[in-house]
């Protein structure tokens, strides 16, 4: 497989780029781009000048060679040299009932060695469809929600000029293999809750205590109580502070969940990933040095397992949460796991995107999971 990564600002240049390059040598382009680009009149322009298949995910930033760049558009192609192949598929219109296409999505990830999925549907919908999933091989399966730095979290993609509504992109690629690597970084610390009320990604009580009354507690000494939970104020305060959901079995630390606001109506809070009753959560603290750690770790352990597998890989992809970003942001080390990423990996190519969700396959292998404030690795080579 060969790939070619372009970076660059602004819709023209990716359009001069596009109208400069030999298409028919590519088999389809995966385009990562800030939402403000992706209107109809510049797809419009888009389409005189592509030939082949091509997605285009909105994304908050991307993962150019060794740092996150915000409103920069980032160009993958694929062109596959041996037997490899790929396939599209897309679904719409999935929120109001995403148990209807699990069917869908298990065919074809049963079908393919490599899945590749791209979701503008709610965090509450995918997770949805991902926890009825019965696949062969979990490991295969990888991806992300579209991201954004609009005010109101809204995403897109488009697949070959048309505007996917409330749905997902799939792209199935046949002989090709992967392996993969999730970062959670965040350590859960102090007692642990049980969920005793929650109904999808609302918590409403833990340990049959009000979550209000939990909430008055965290907040203790900011001057806020929990009614000025919005979104804003939840990136701002509580990012900080993910849910780690425990593993049932095992008790590590399987799934975060990112807090998203407080429902003054429902006296319940919101987060991107969803709950169940019964689930034994613990608050984690967002702690730079545990992120940077971890990661070196899991970064050194998935370069050895591909060289254990005796594996090239031809294209590294990044699926990078925008909270876990923020958080480094704001204590002025970005780009620090972009760099652990470029020493170690050195001479691979590598391209990324930041989400609103990741999707990979959890530390059993068991099954496919909606992580938050993760970082997932993917490492791709044609057989």
């Amino acid at each position: 497989m060969r790939n070619h990564i372009y970076t660059c600002k602004g819709w023209e240049n990716l359009i001069n780029f596009l109208s400069t390059i030999n298409q028919e040598e590519i088999d389809f382009f995966l385009i990562f781009s800030p939402y403000n680009y992706i209107t109809k009149e510049n797809i419009k322009s888009l389409e005189k000048v592509f030939i082949r298949d091509y997605i285009i995910v909105s994304t908050s930033a991307v993962l150019d060679k060794d740092s996150f760049k915000e409103n920069i558009i980032q160009c993958v192609s694929f062109s596959f040299e041996r037997d490899g192949s790929y396939s599209i598929s897309f679904k719409e219109n999935v929120s109001e009932k995403p148990q209807q296409f699990v069917k869908f999505l298990e065919e074809k990830v049963n079908n393919s060695s490599t899945t590749l999925i791209f979701s503008t549907t709610s965090n509450v919908a995918i997770n949805l469809l991902l926890e009825n999933l019965n696949v062969s091989d979990v490991c295969s399966v990888i991806g992300g929600v579209a991201s954004s730095n609009d005010p109101n979290f809204n995403t897109c993609i488009v697949y070959n000029g048309k505007f996917i509504n409330d749905g997902f992109v799939i792209v199935q690629l046949n002989k090709v293999h992967s392996l993969t690597s999730v970062s959670l970084g965040f350590l859960p610390v102090g007692p642990s809750y049980r969920v005793t009320k929650a109904n999808l990604n609302k918590i409403y009580k833990l340990d049959g205590i009000d979550i209000y009354l939990f909430l008055e507690r965290i907040l203790k000494g900011t001057g806020l109580s929990p009614e000025d939970l919005d979104l804003e104020r939840t990136k701002k305060y509580l990012w900080n502070f993910p849910i780690v959901i425990l593993d049932k079995n095992f008790g590590y630390a399987s799934v975060s969940r990112t807090p998203k606001m407080f429902s003054i109506k429902e006296k319940a809070l919101k987060f991107w990933g969803n709950f169940k009753e019964g689930d034994q959560i613990k608050i984690s603290i967002g702690d730079p040095d545990d992120i940077v750690e971890n990661t070196e770790m899991d970064v050194r352990l998935f370069k050895v397992n591909w060289i254990e597998k005796k594996a090239n890989p031809e294209l590294i992809l990044n699926f990078y949460c925008v909270a876990r970003l923020e958080l480094l942001k704001k204590n002025d080390v970005m780009n620090v796991e972009a760099n652990i990423y470029r020493r170690l990996f050195r001479s691979k190519l590598i391209a990324g995107m930041t989400t609103f969700g990741e999707i990979a396959p959890d530390k059993s292998e068991n099954k496919v999971n909606l992580y938050n404030q993760t970082s997932v690795l993917l490492a791709l080579w044609e057989e």
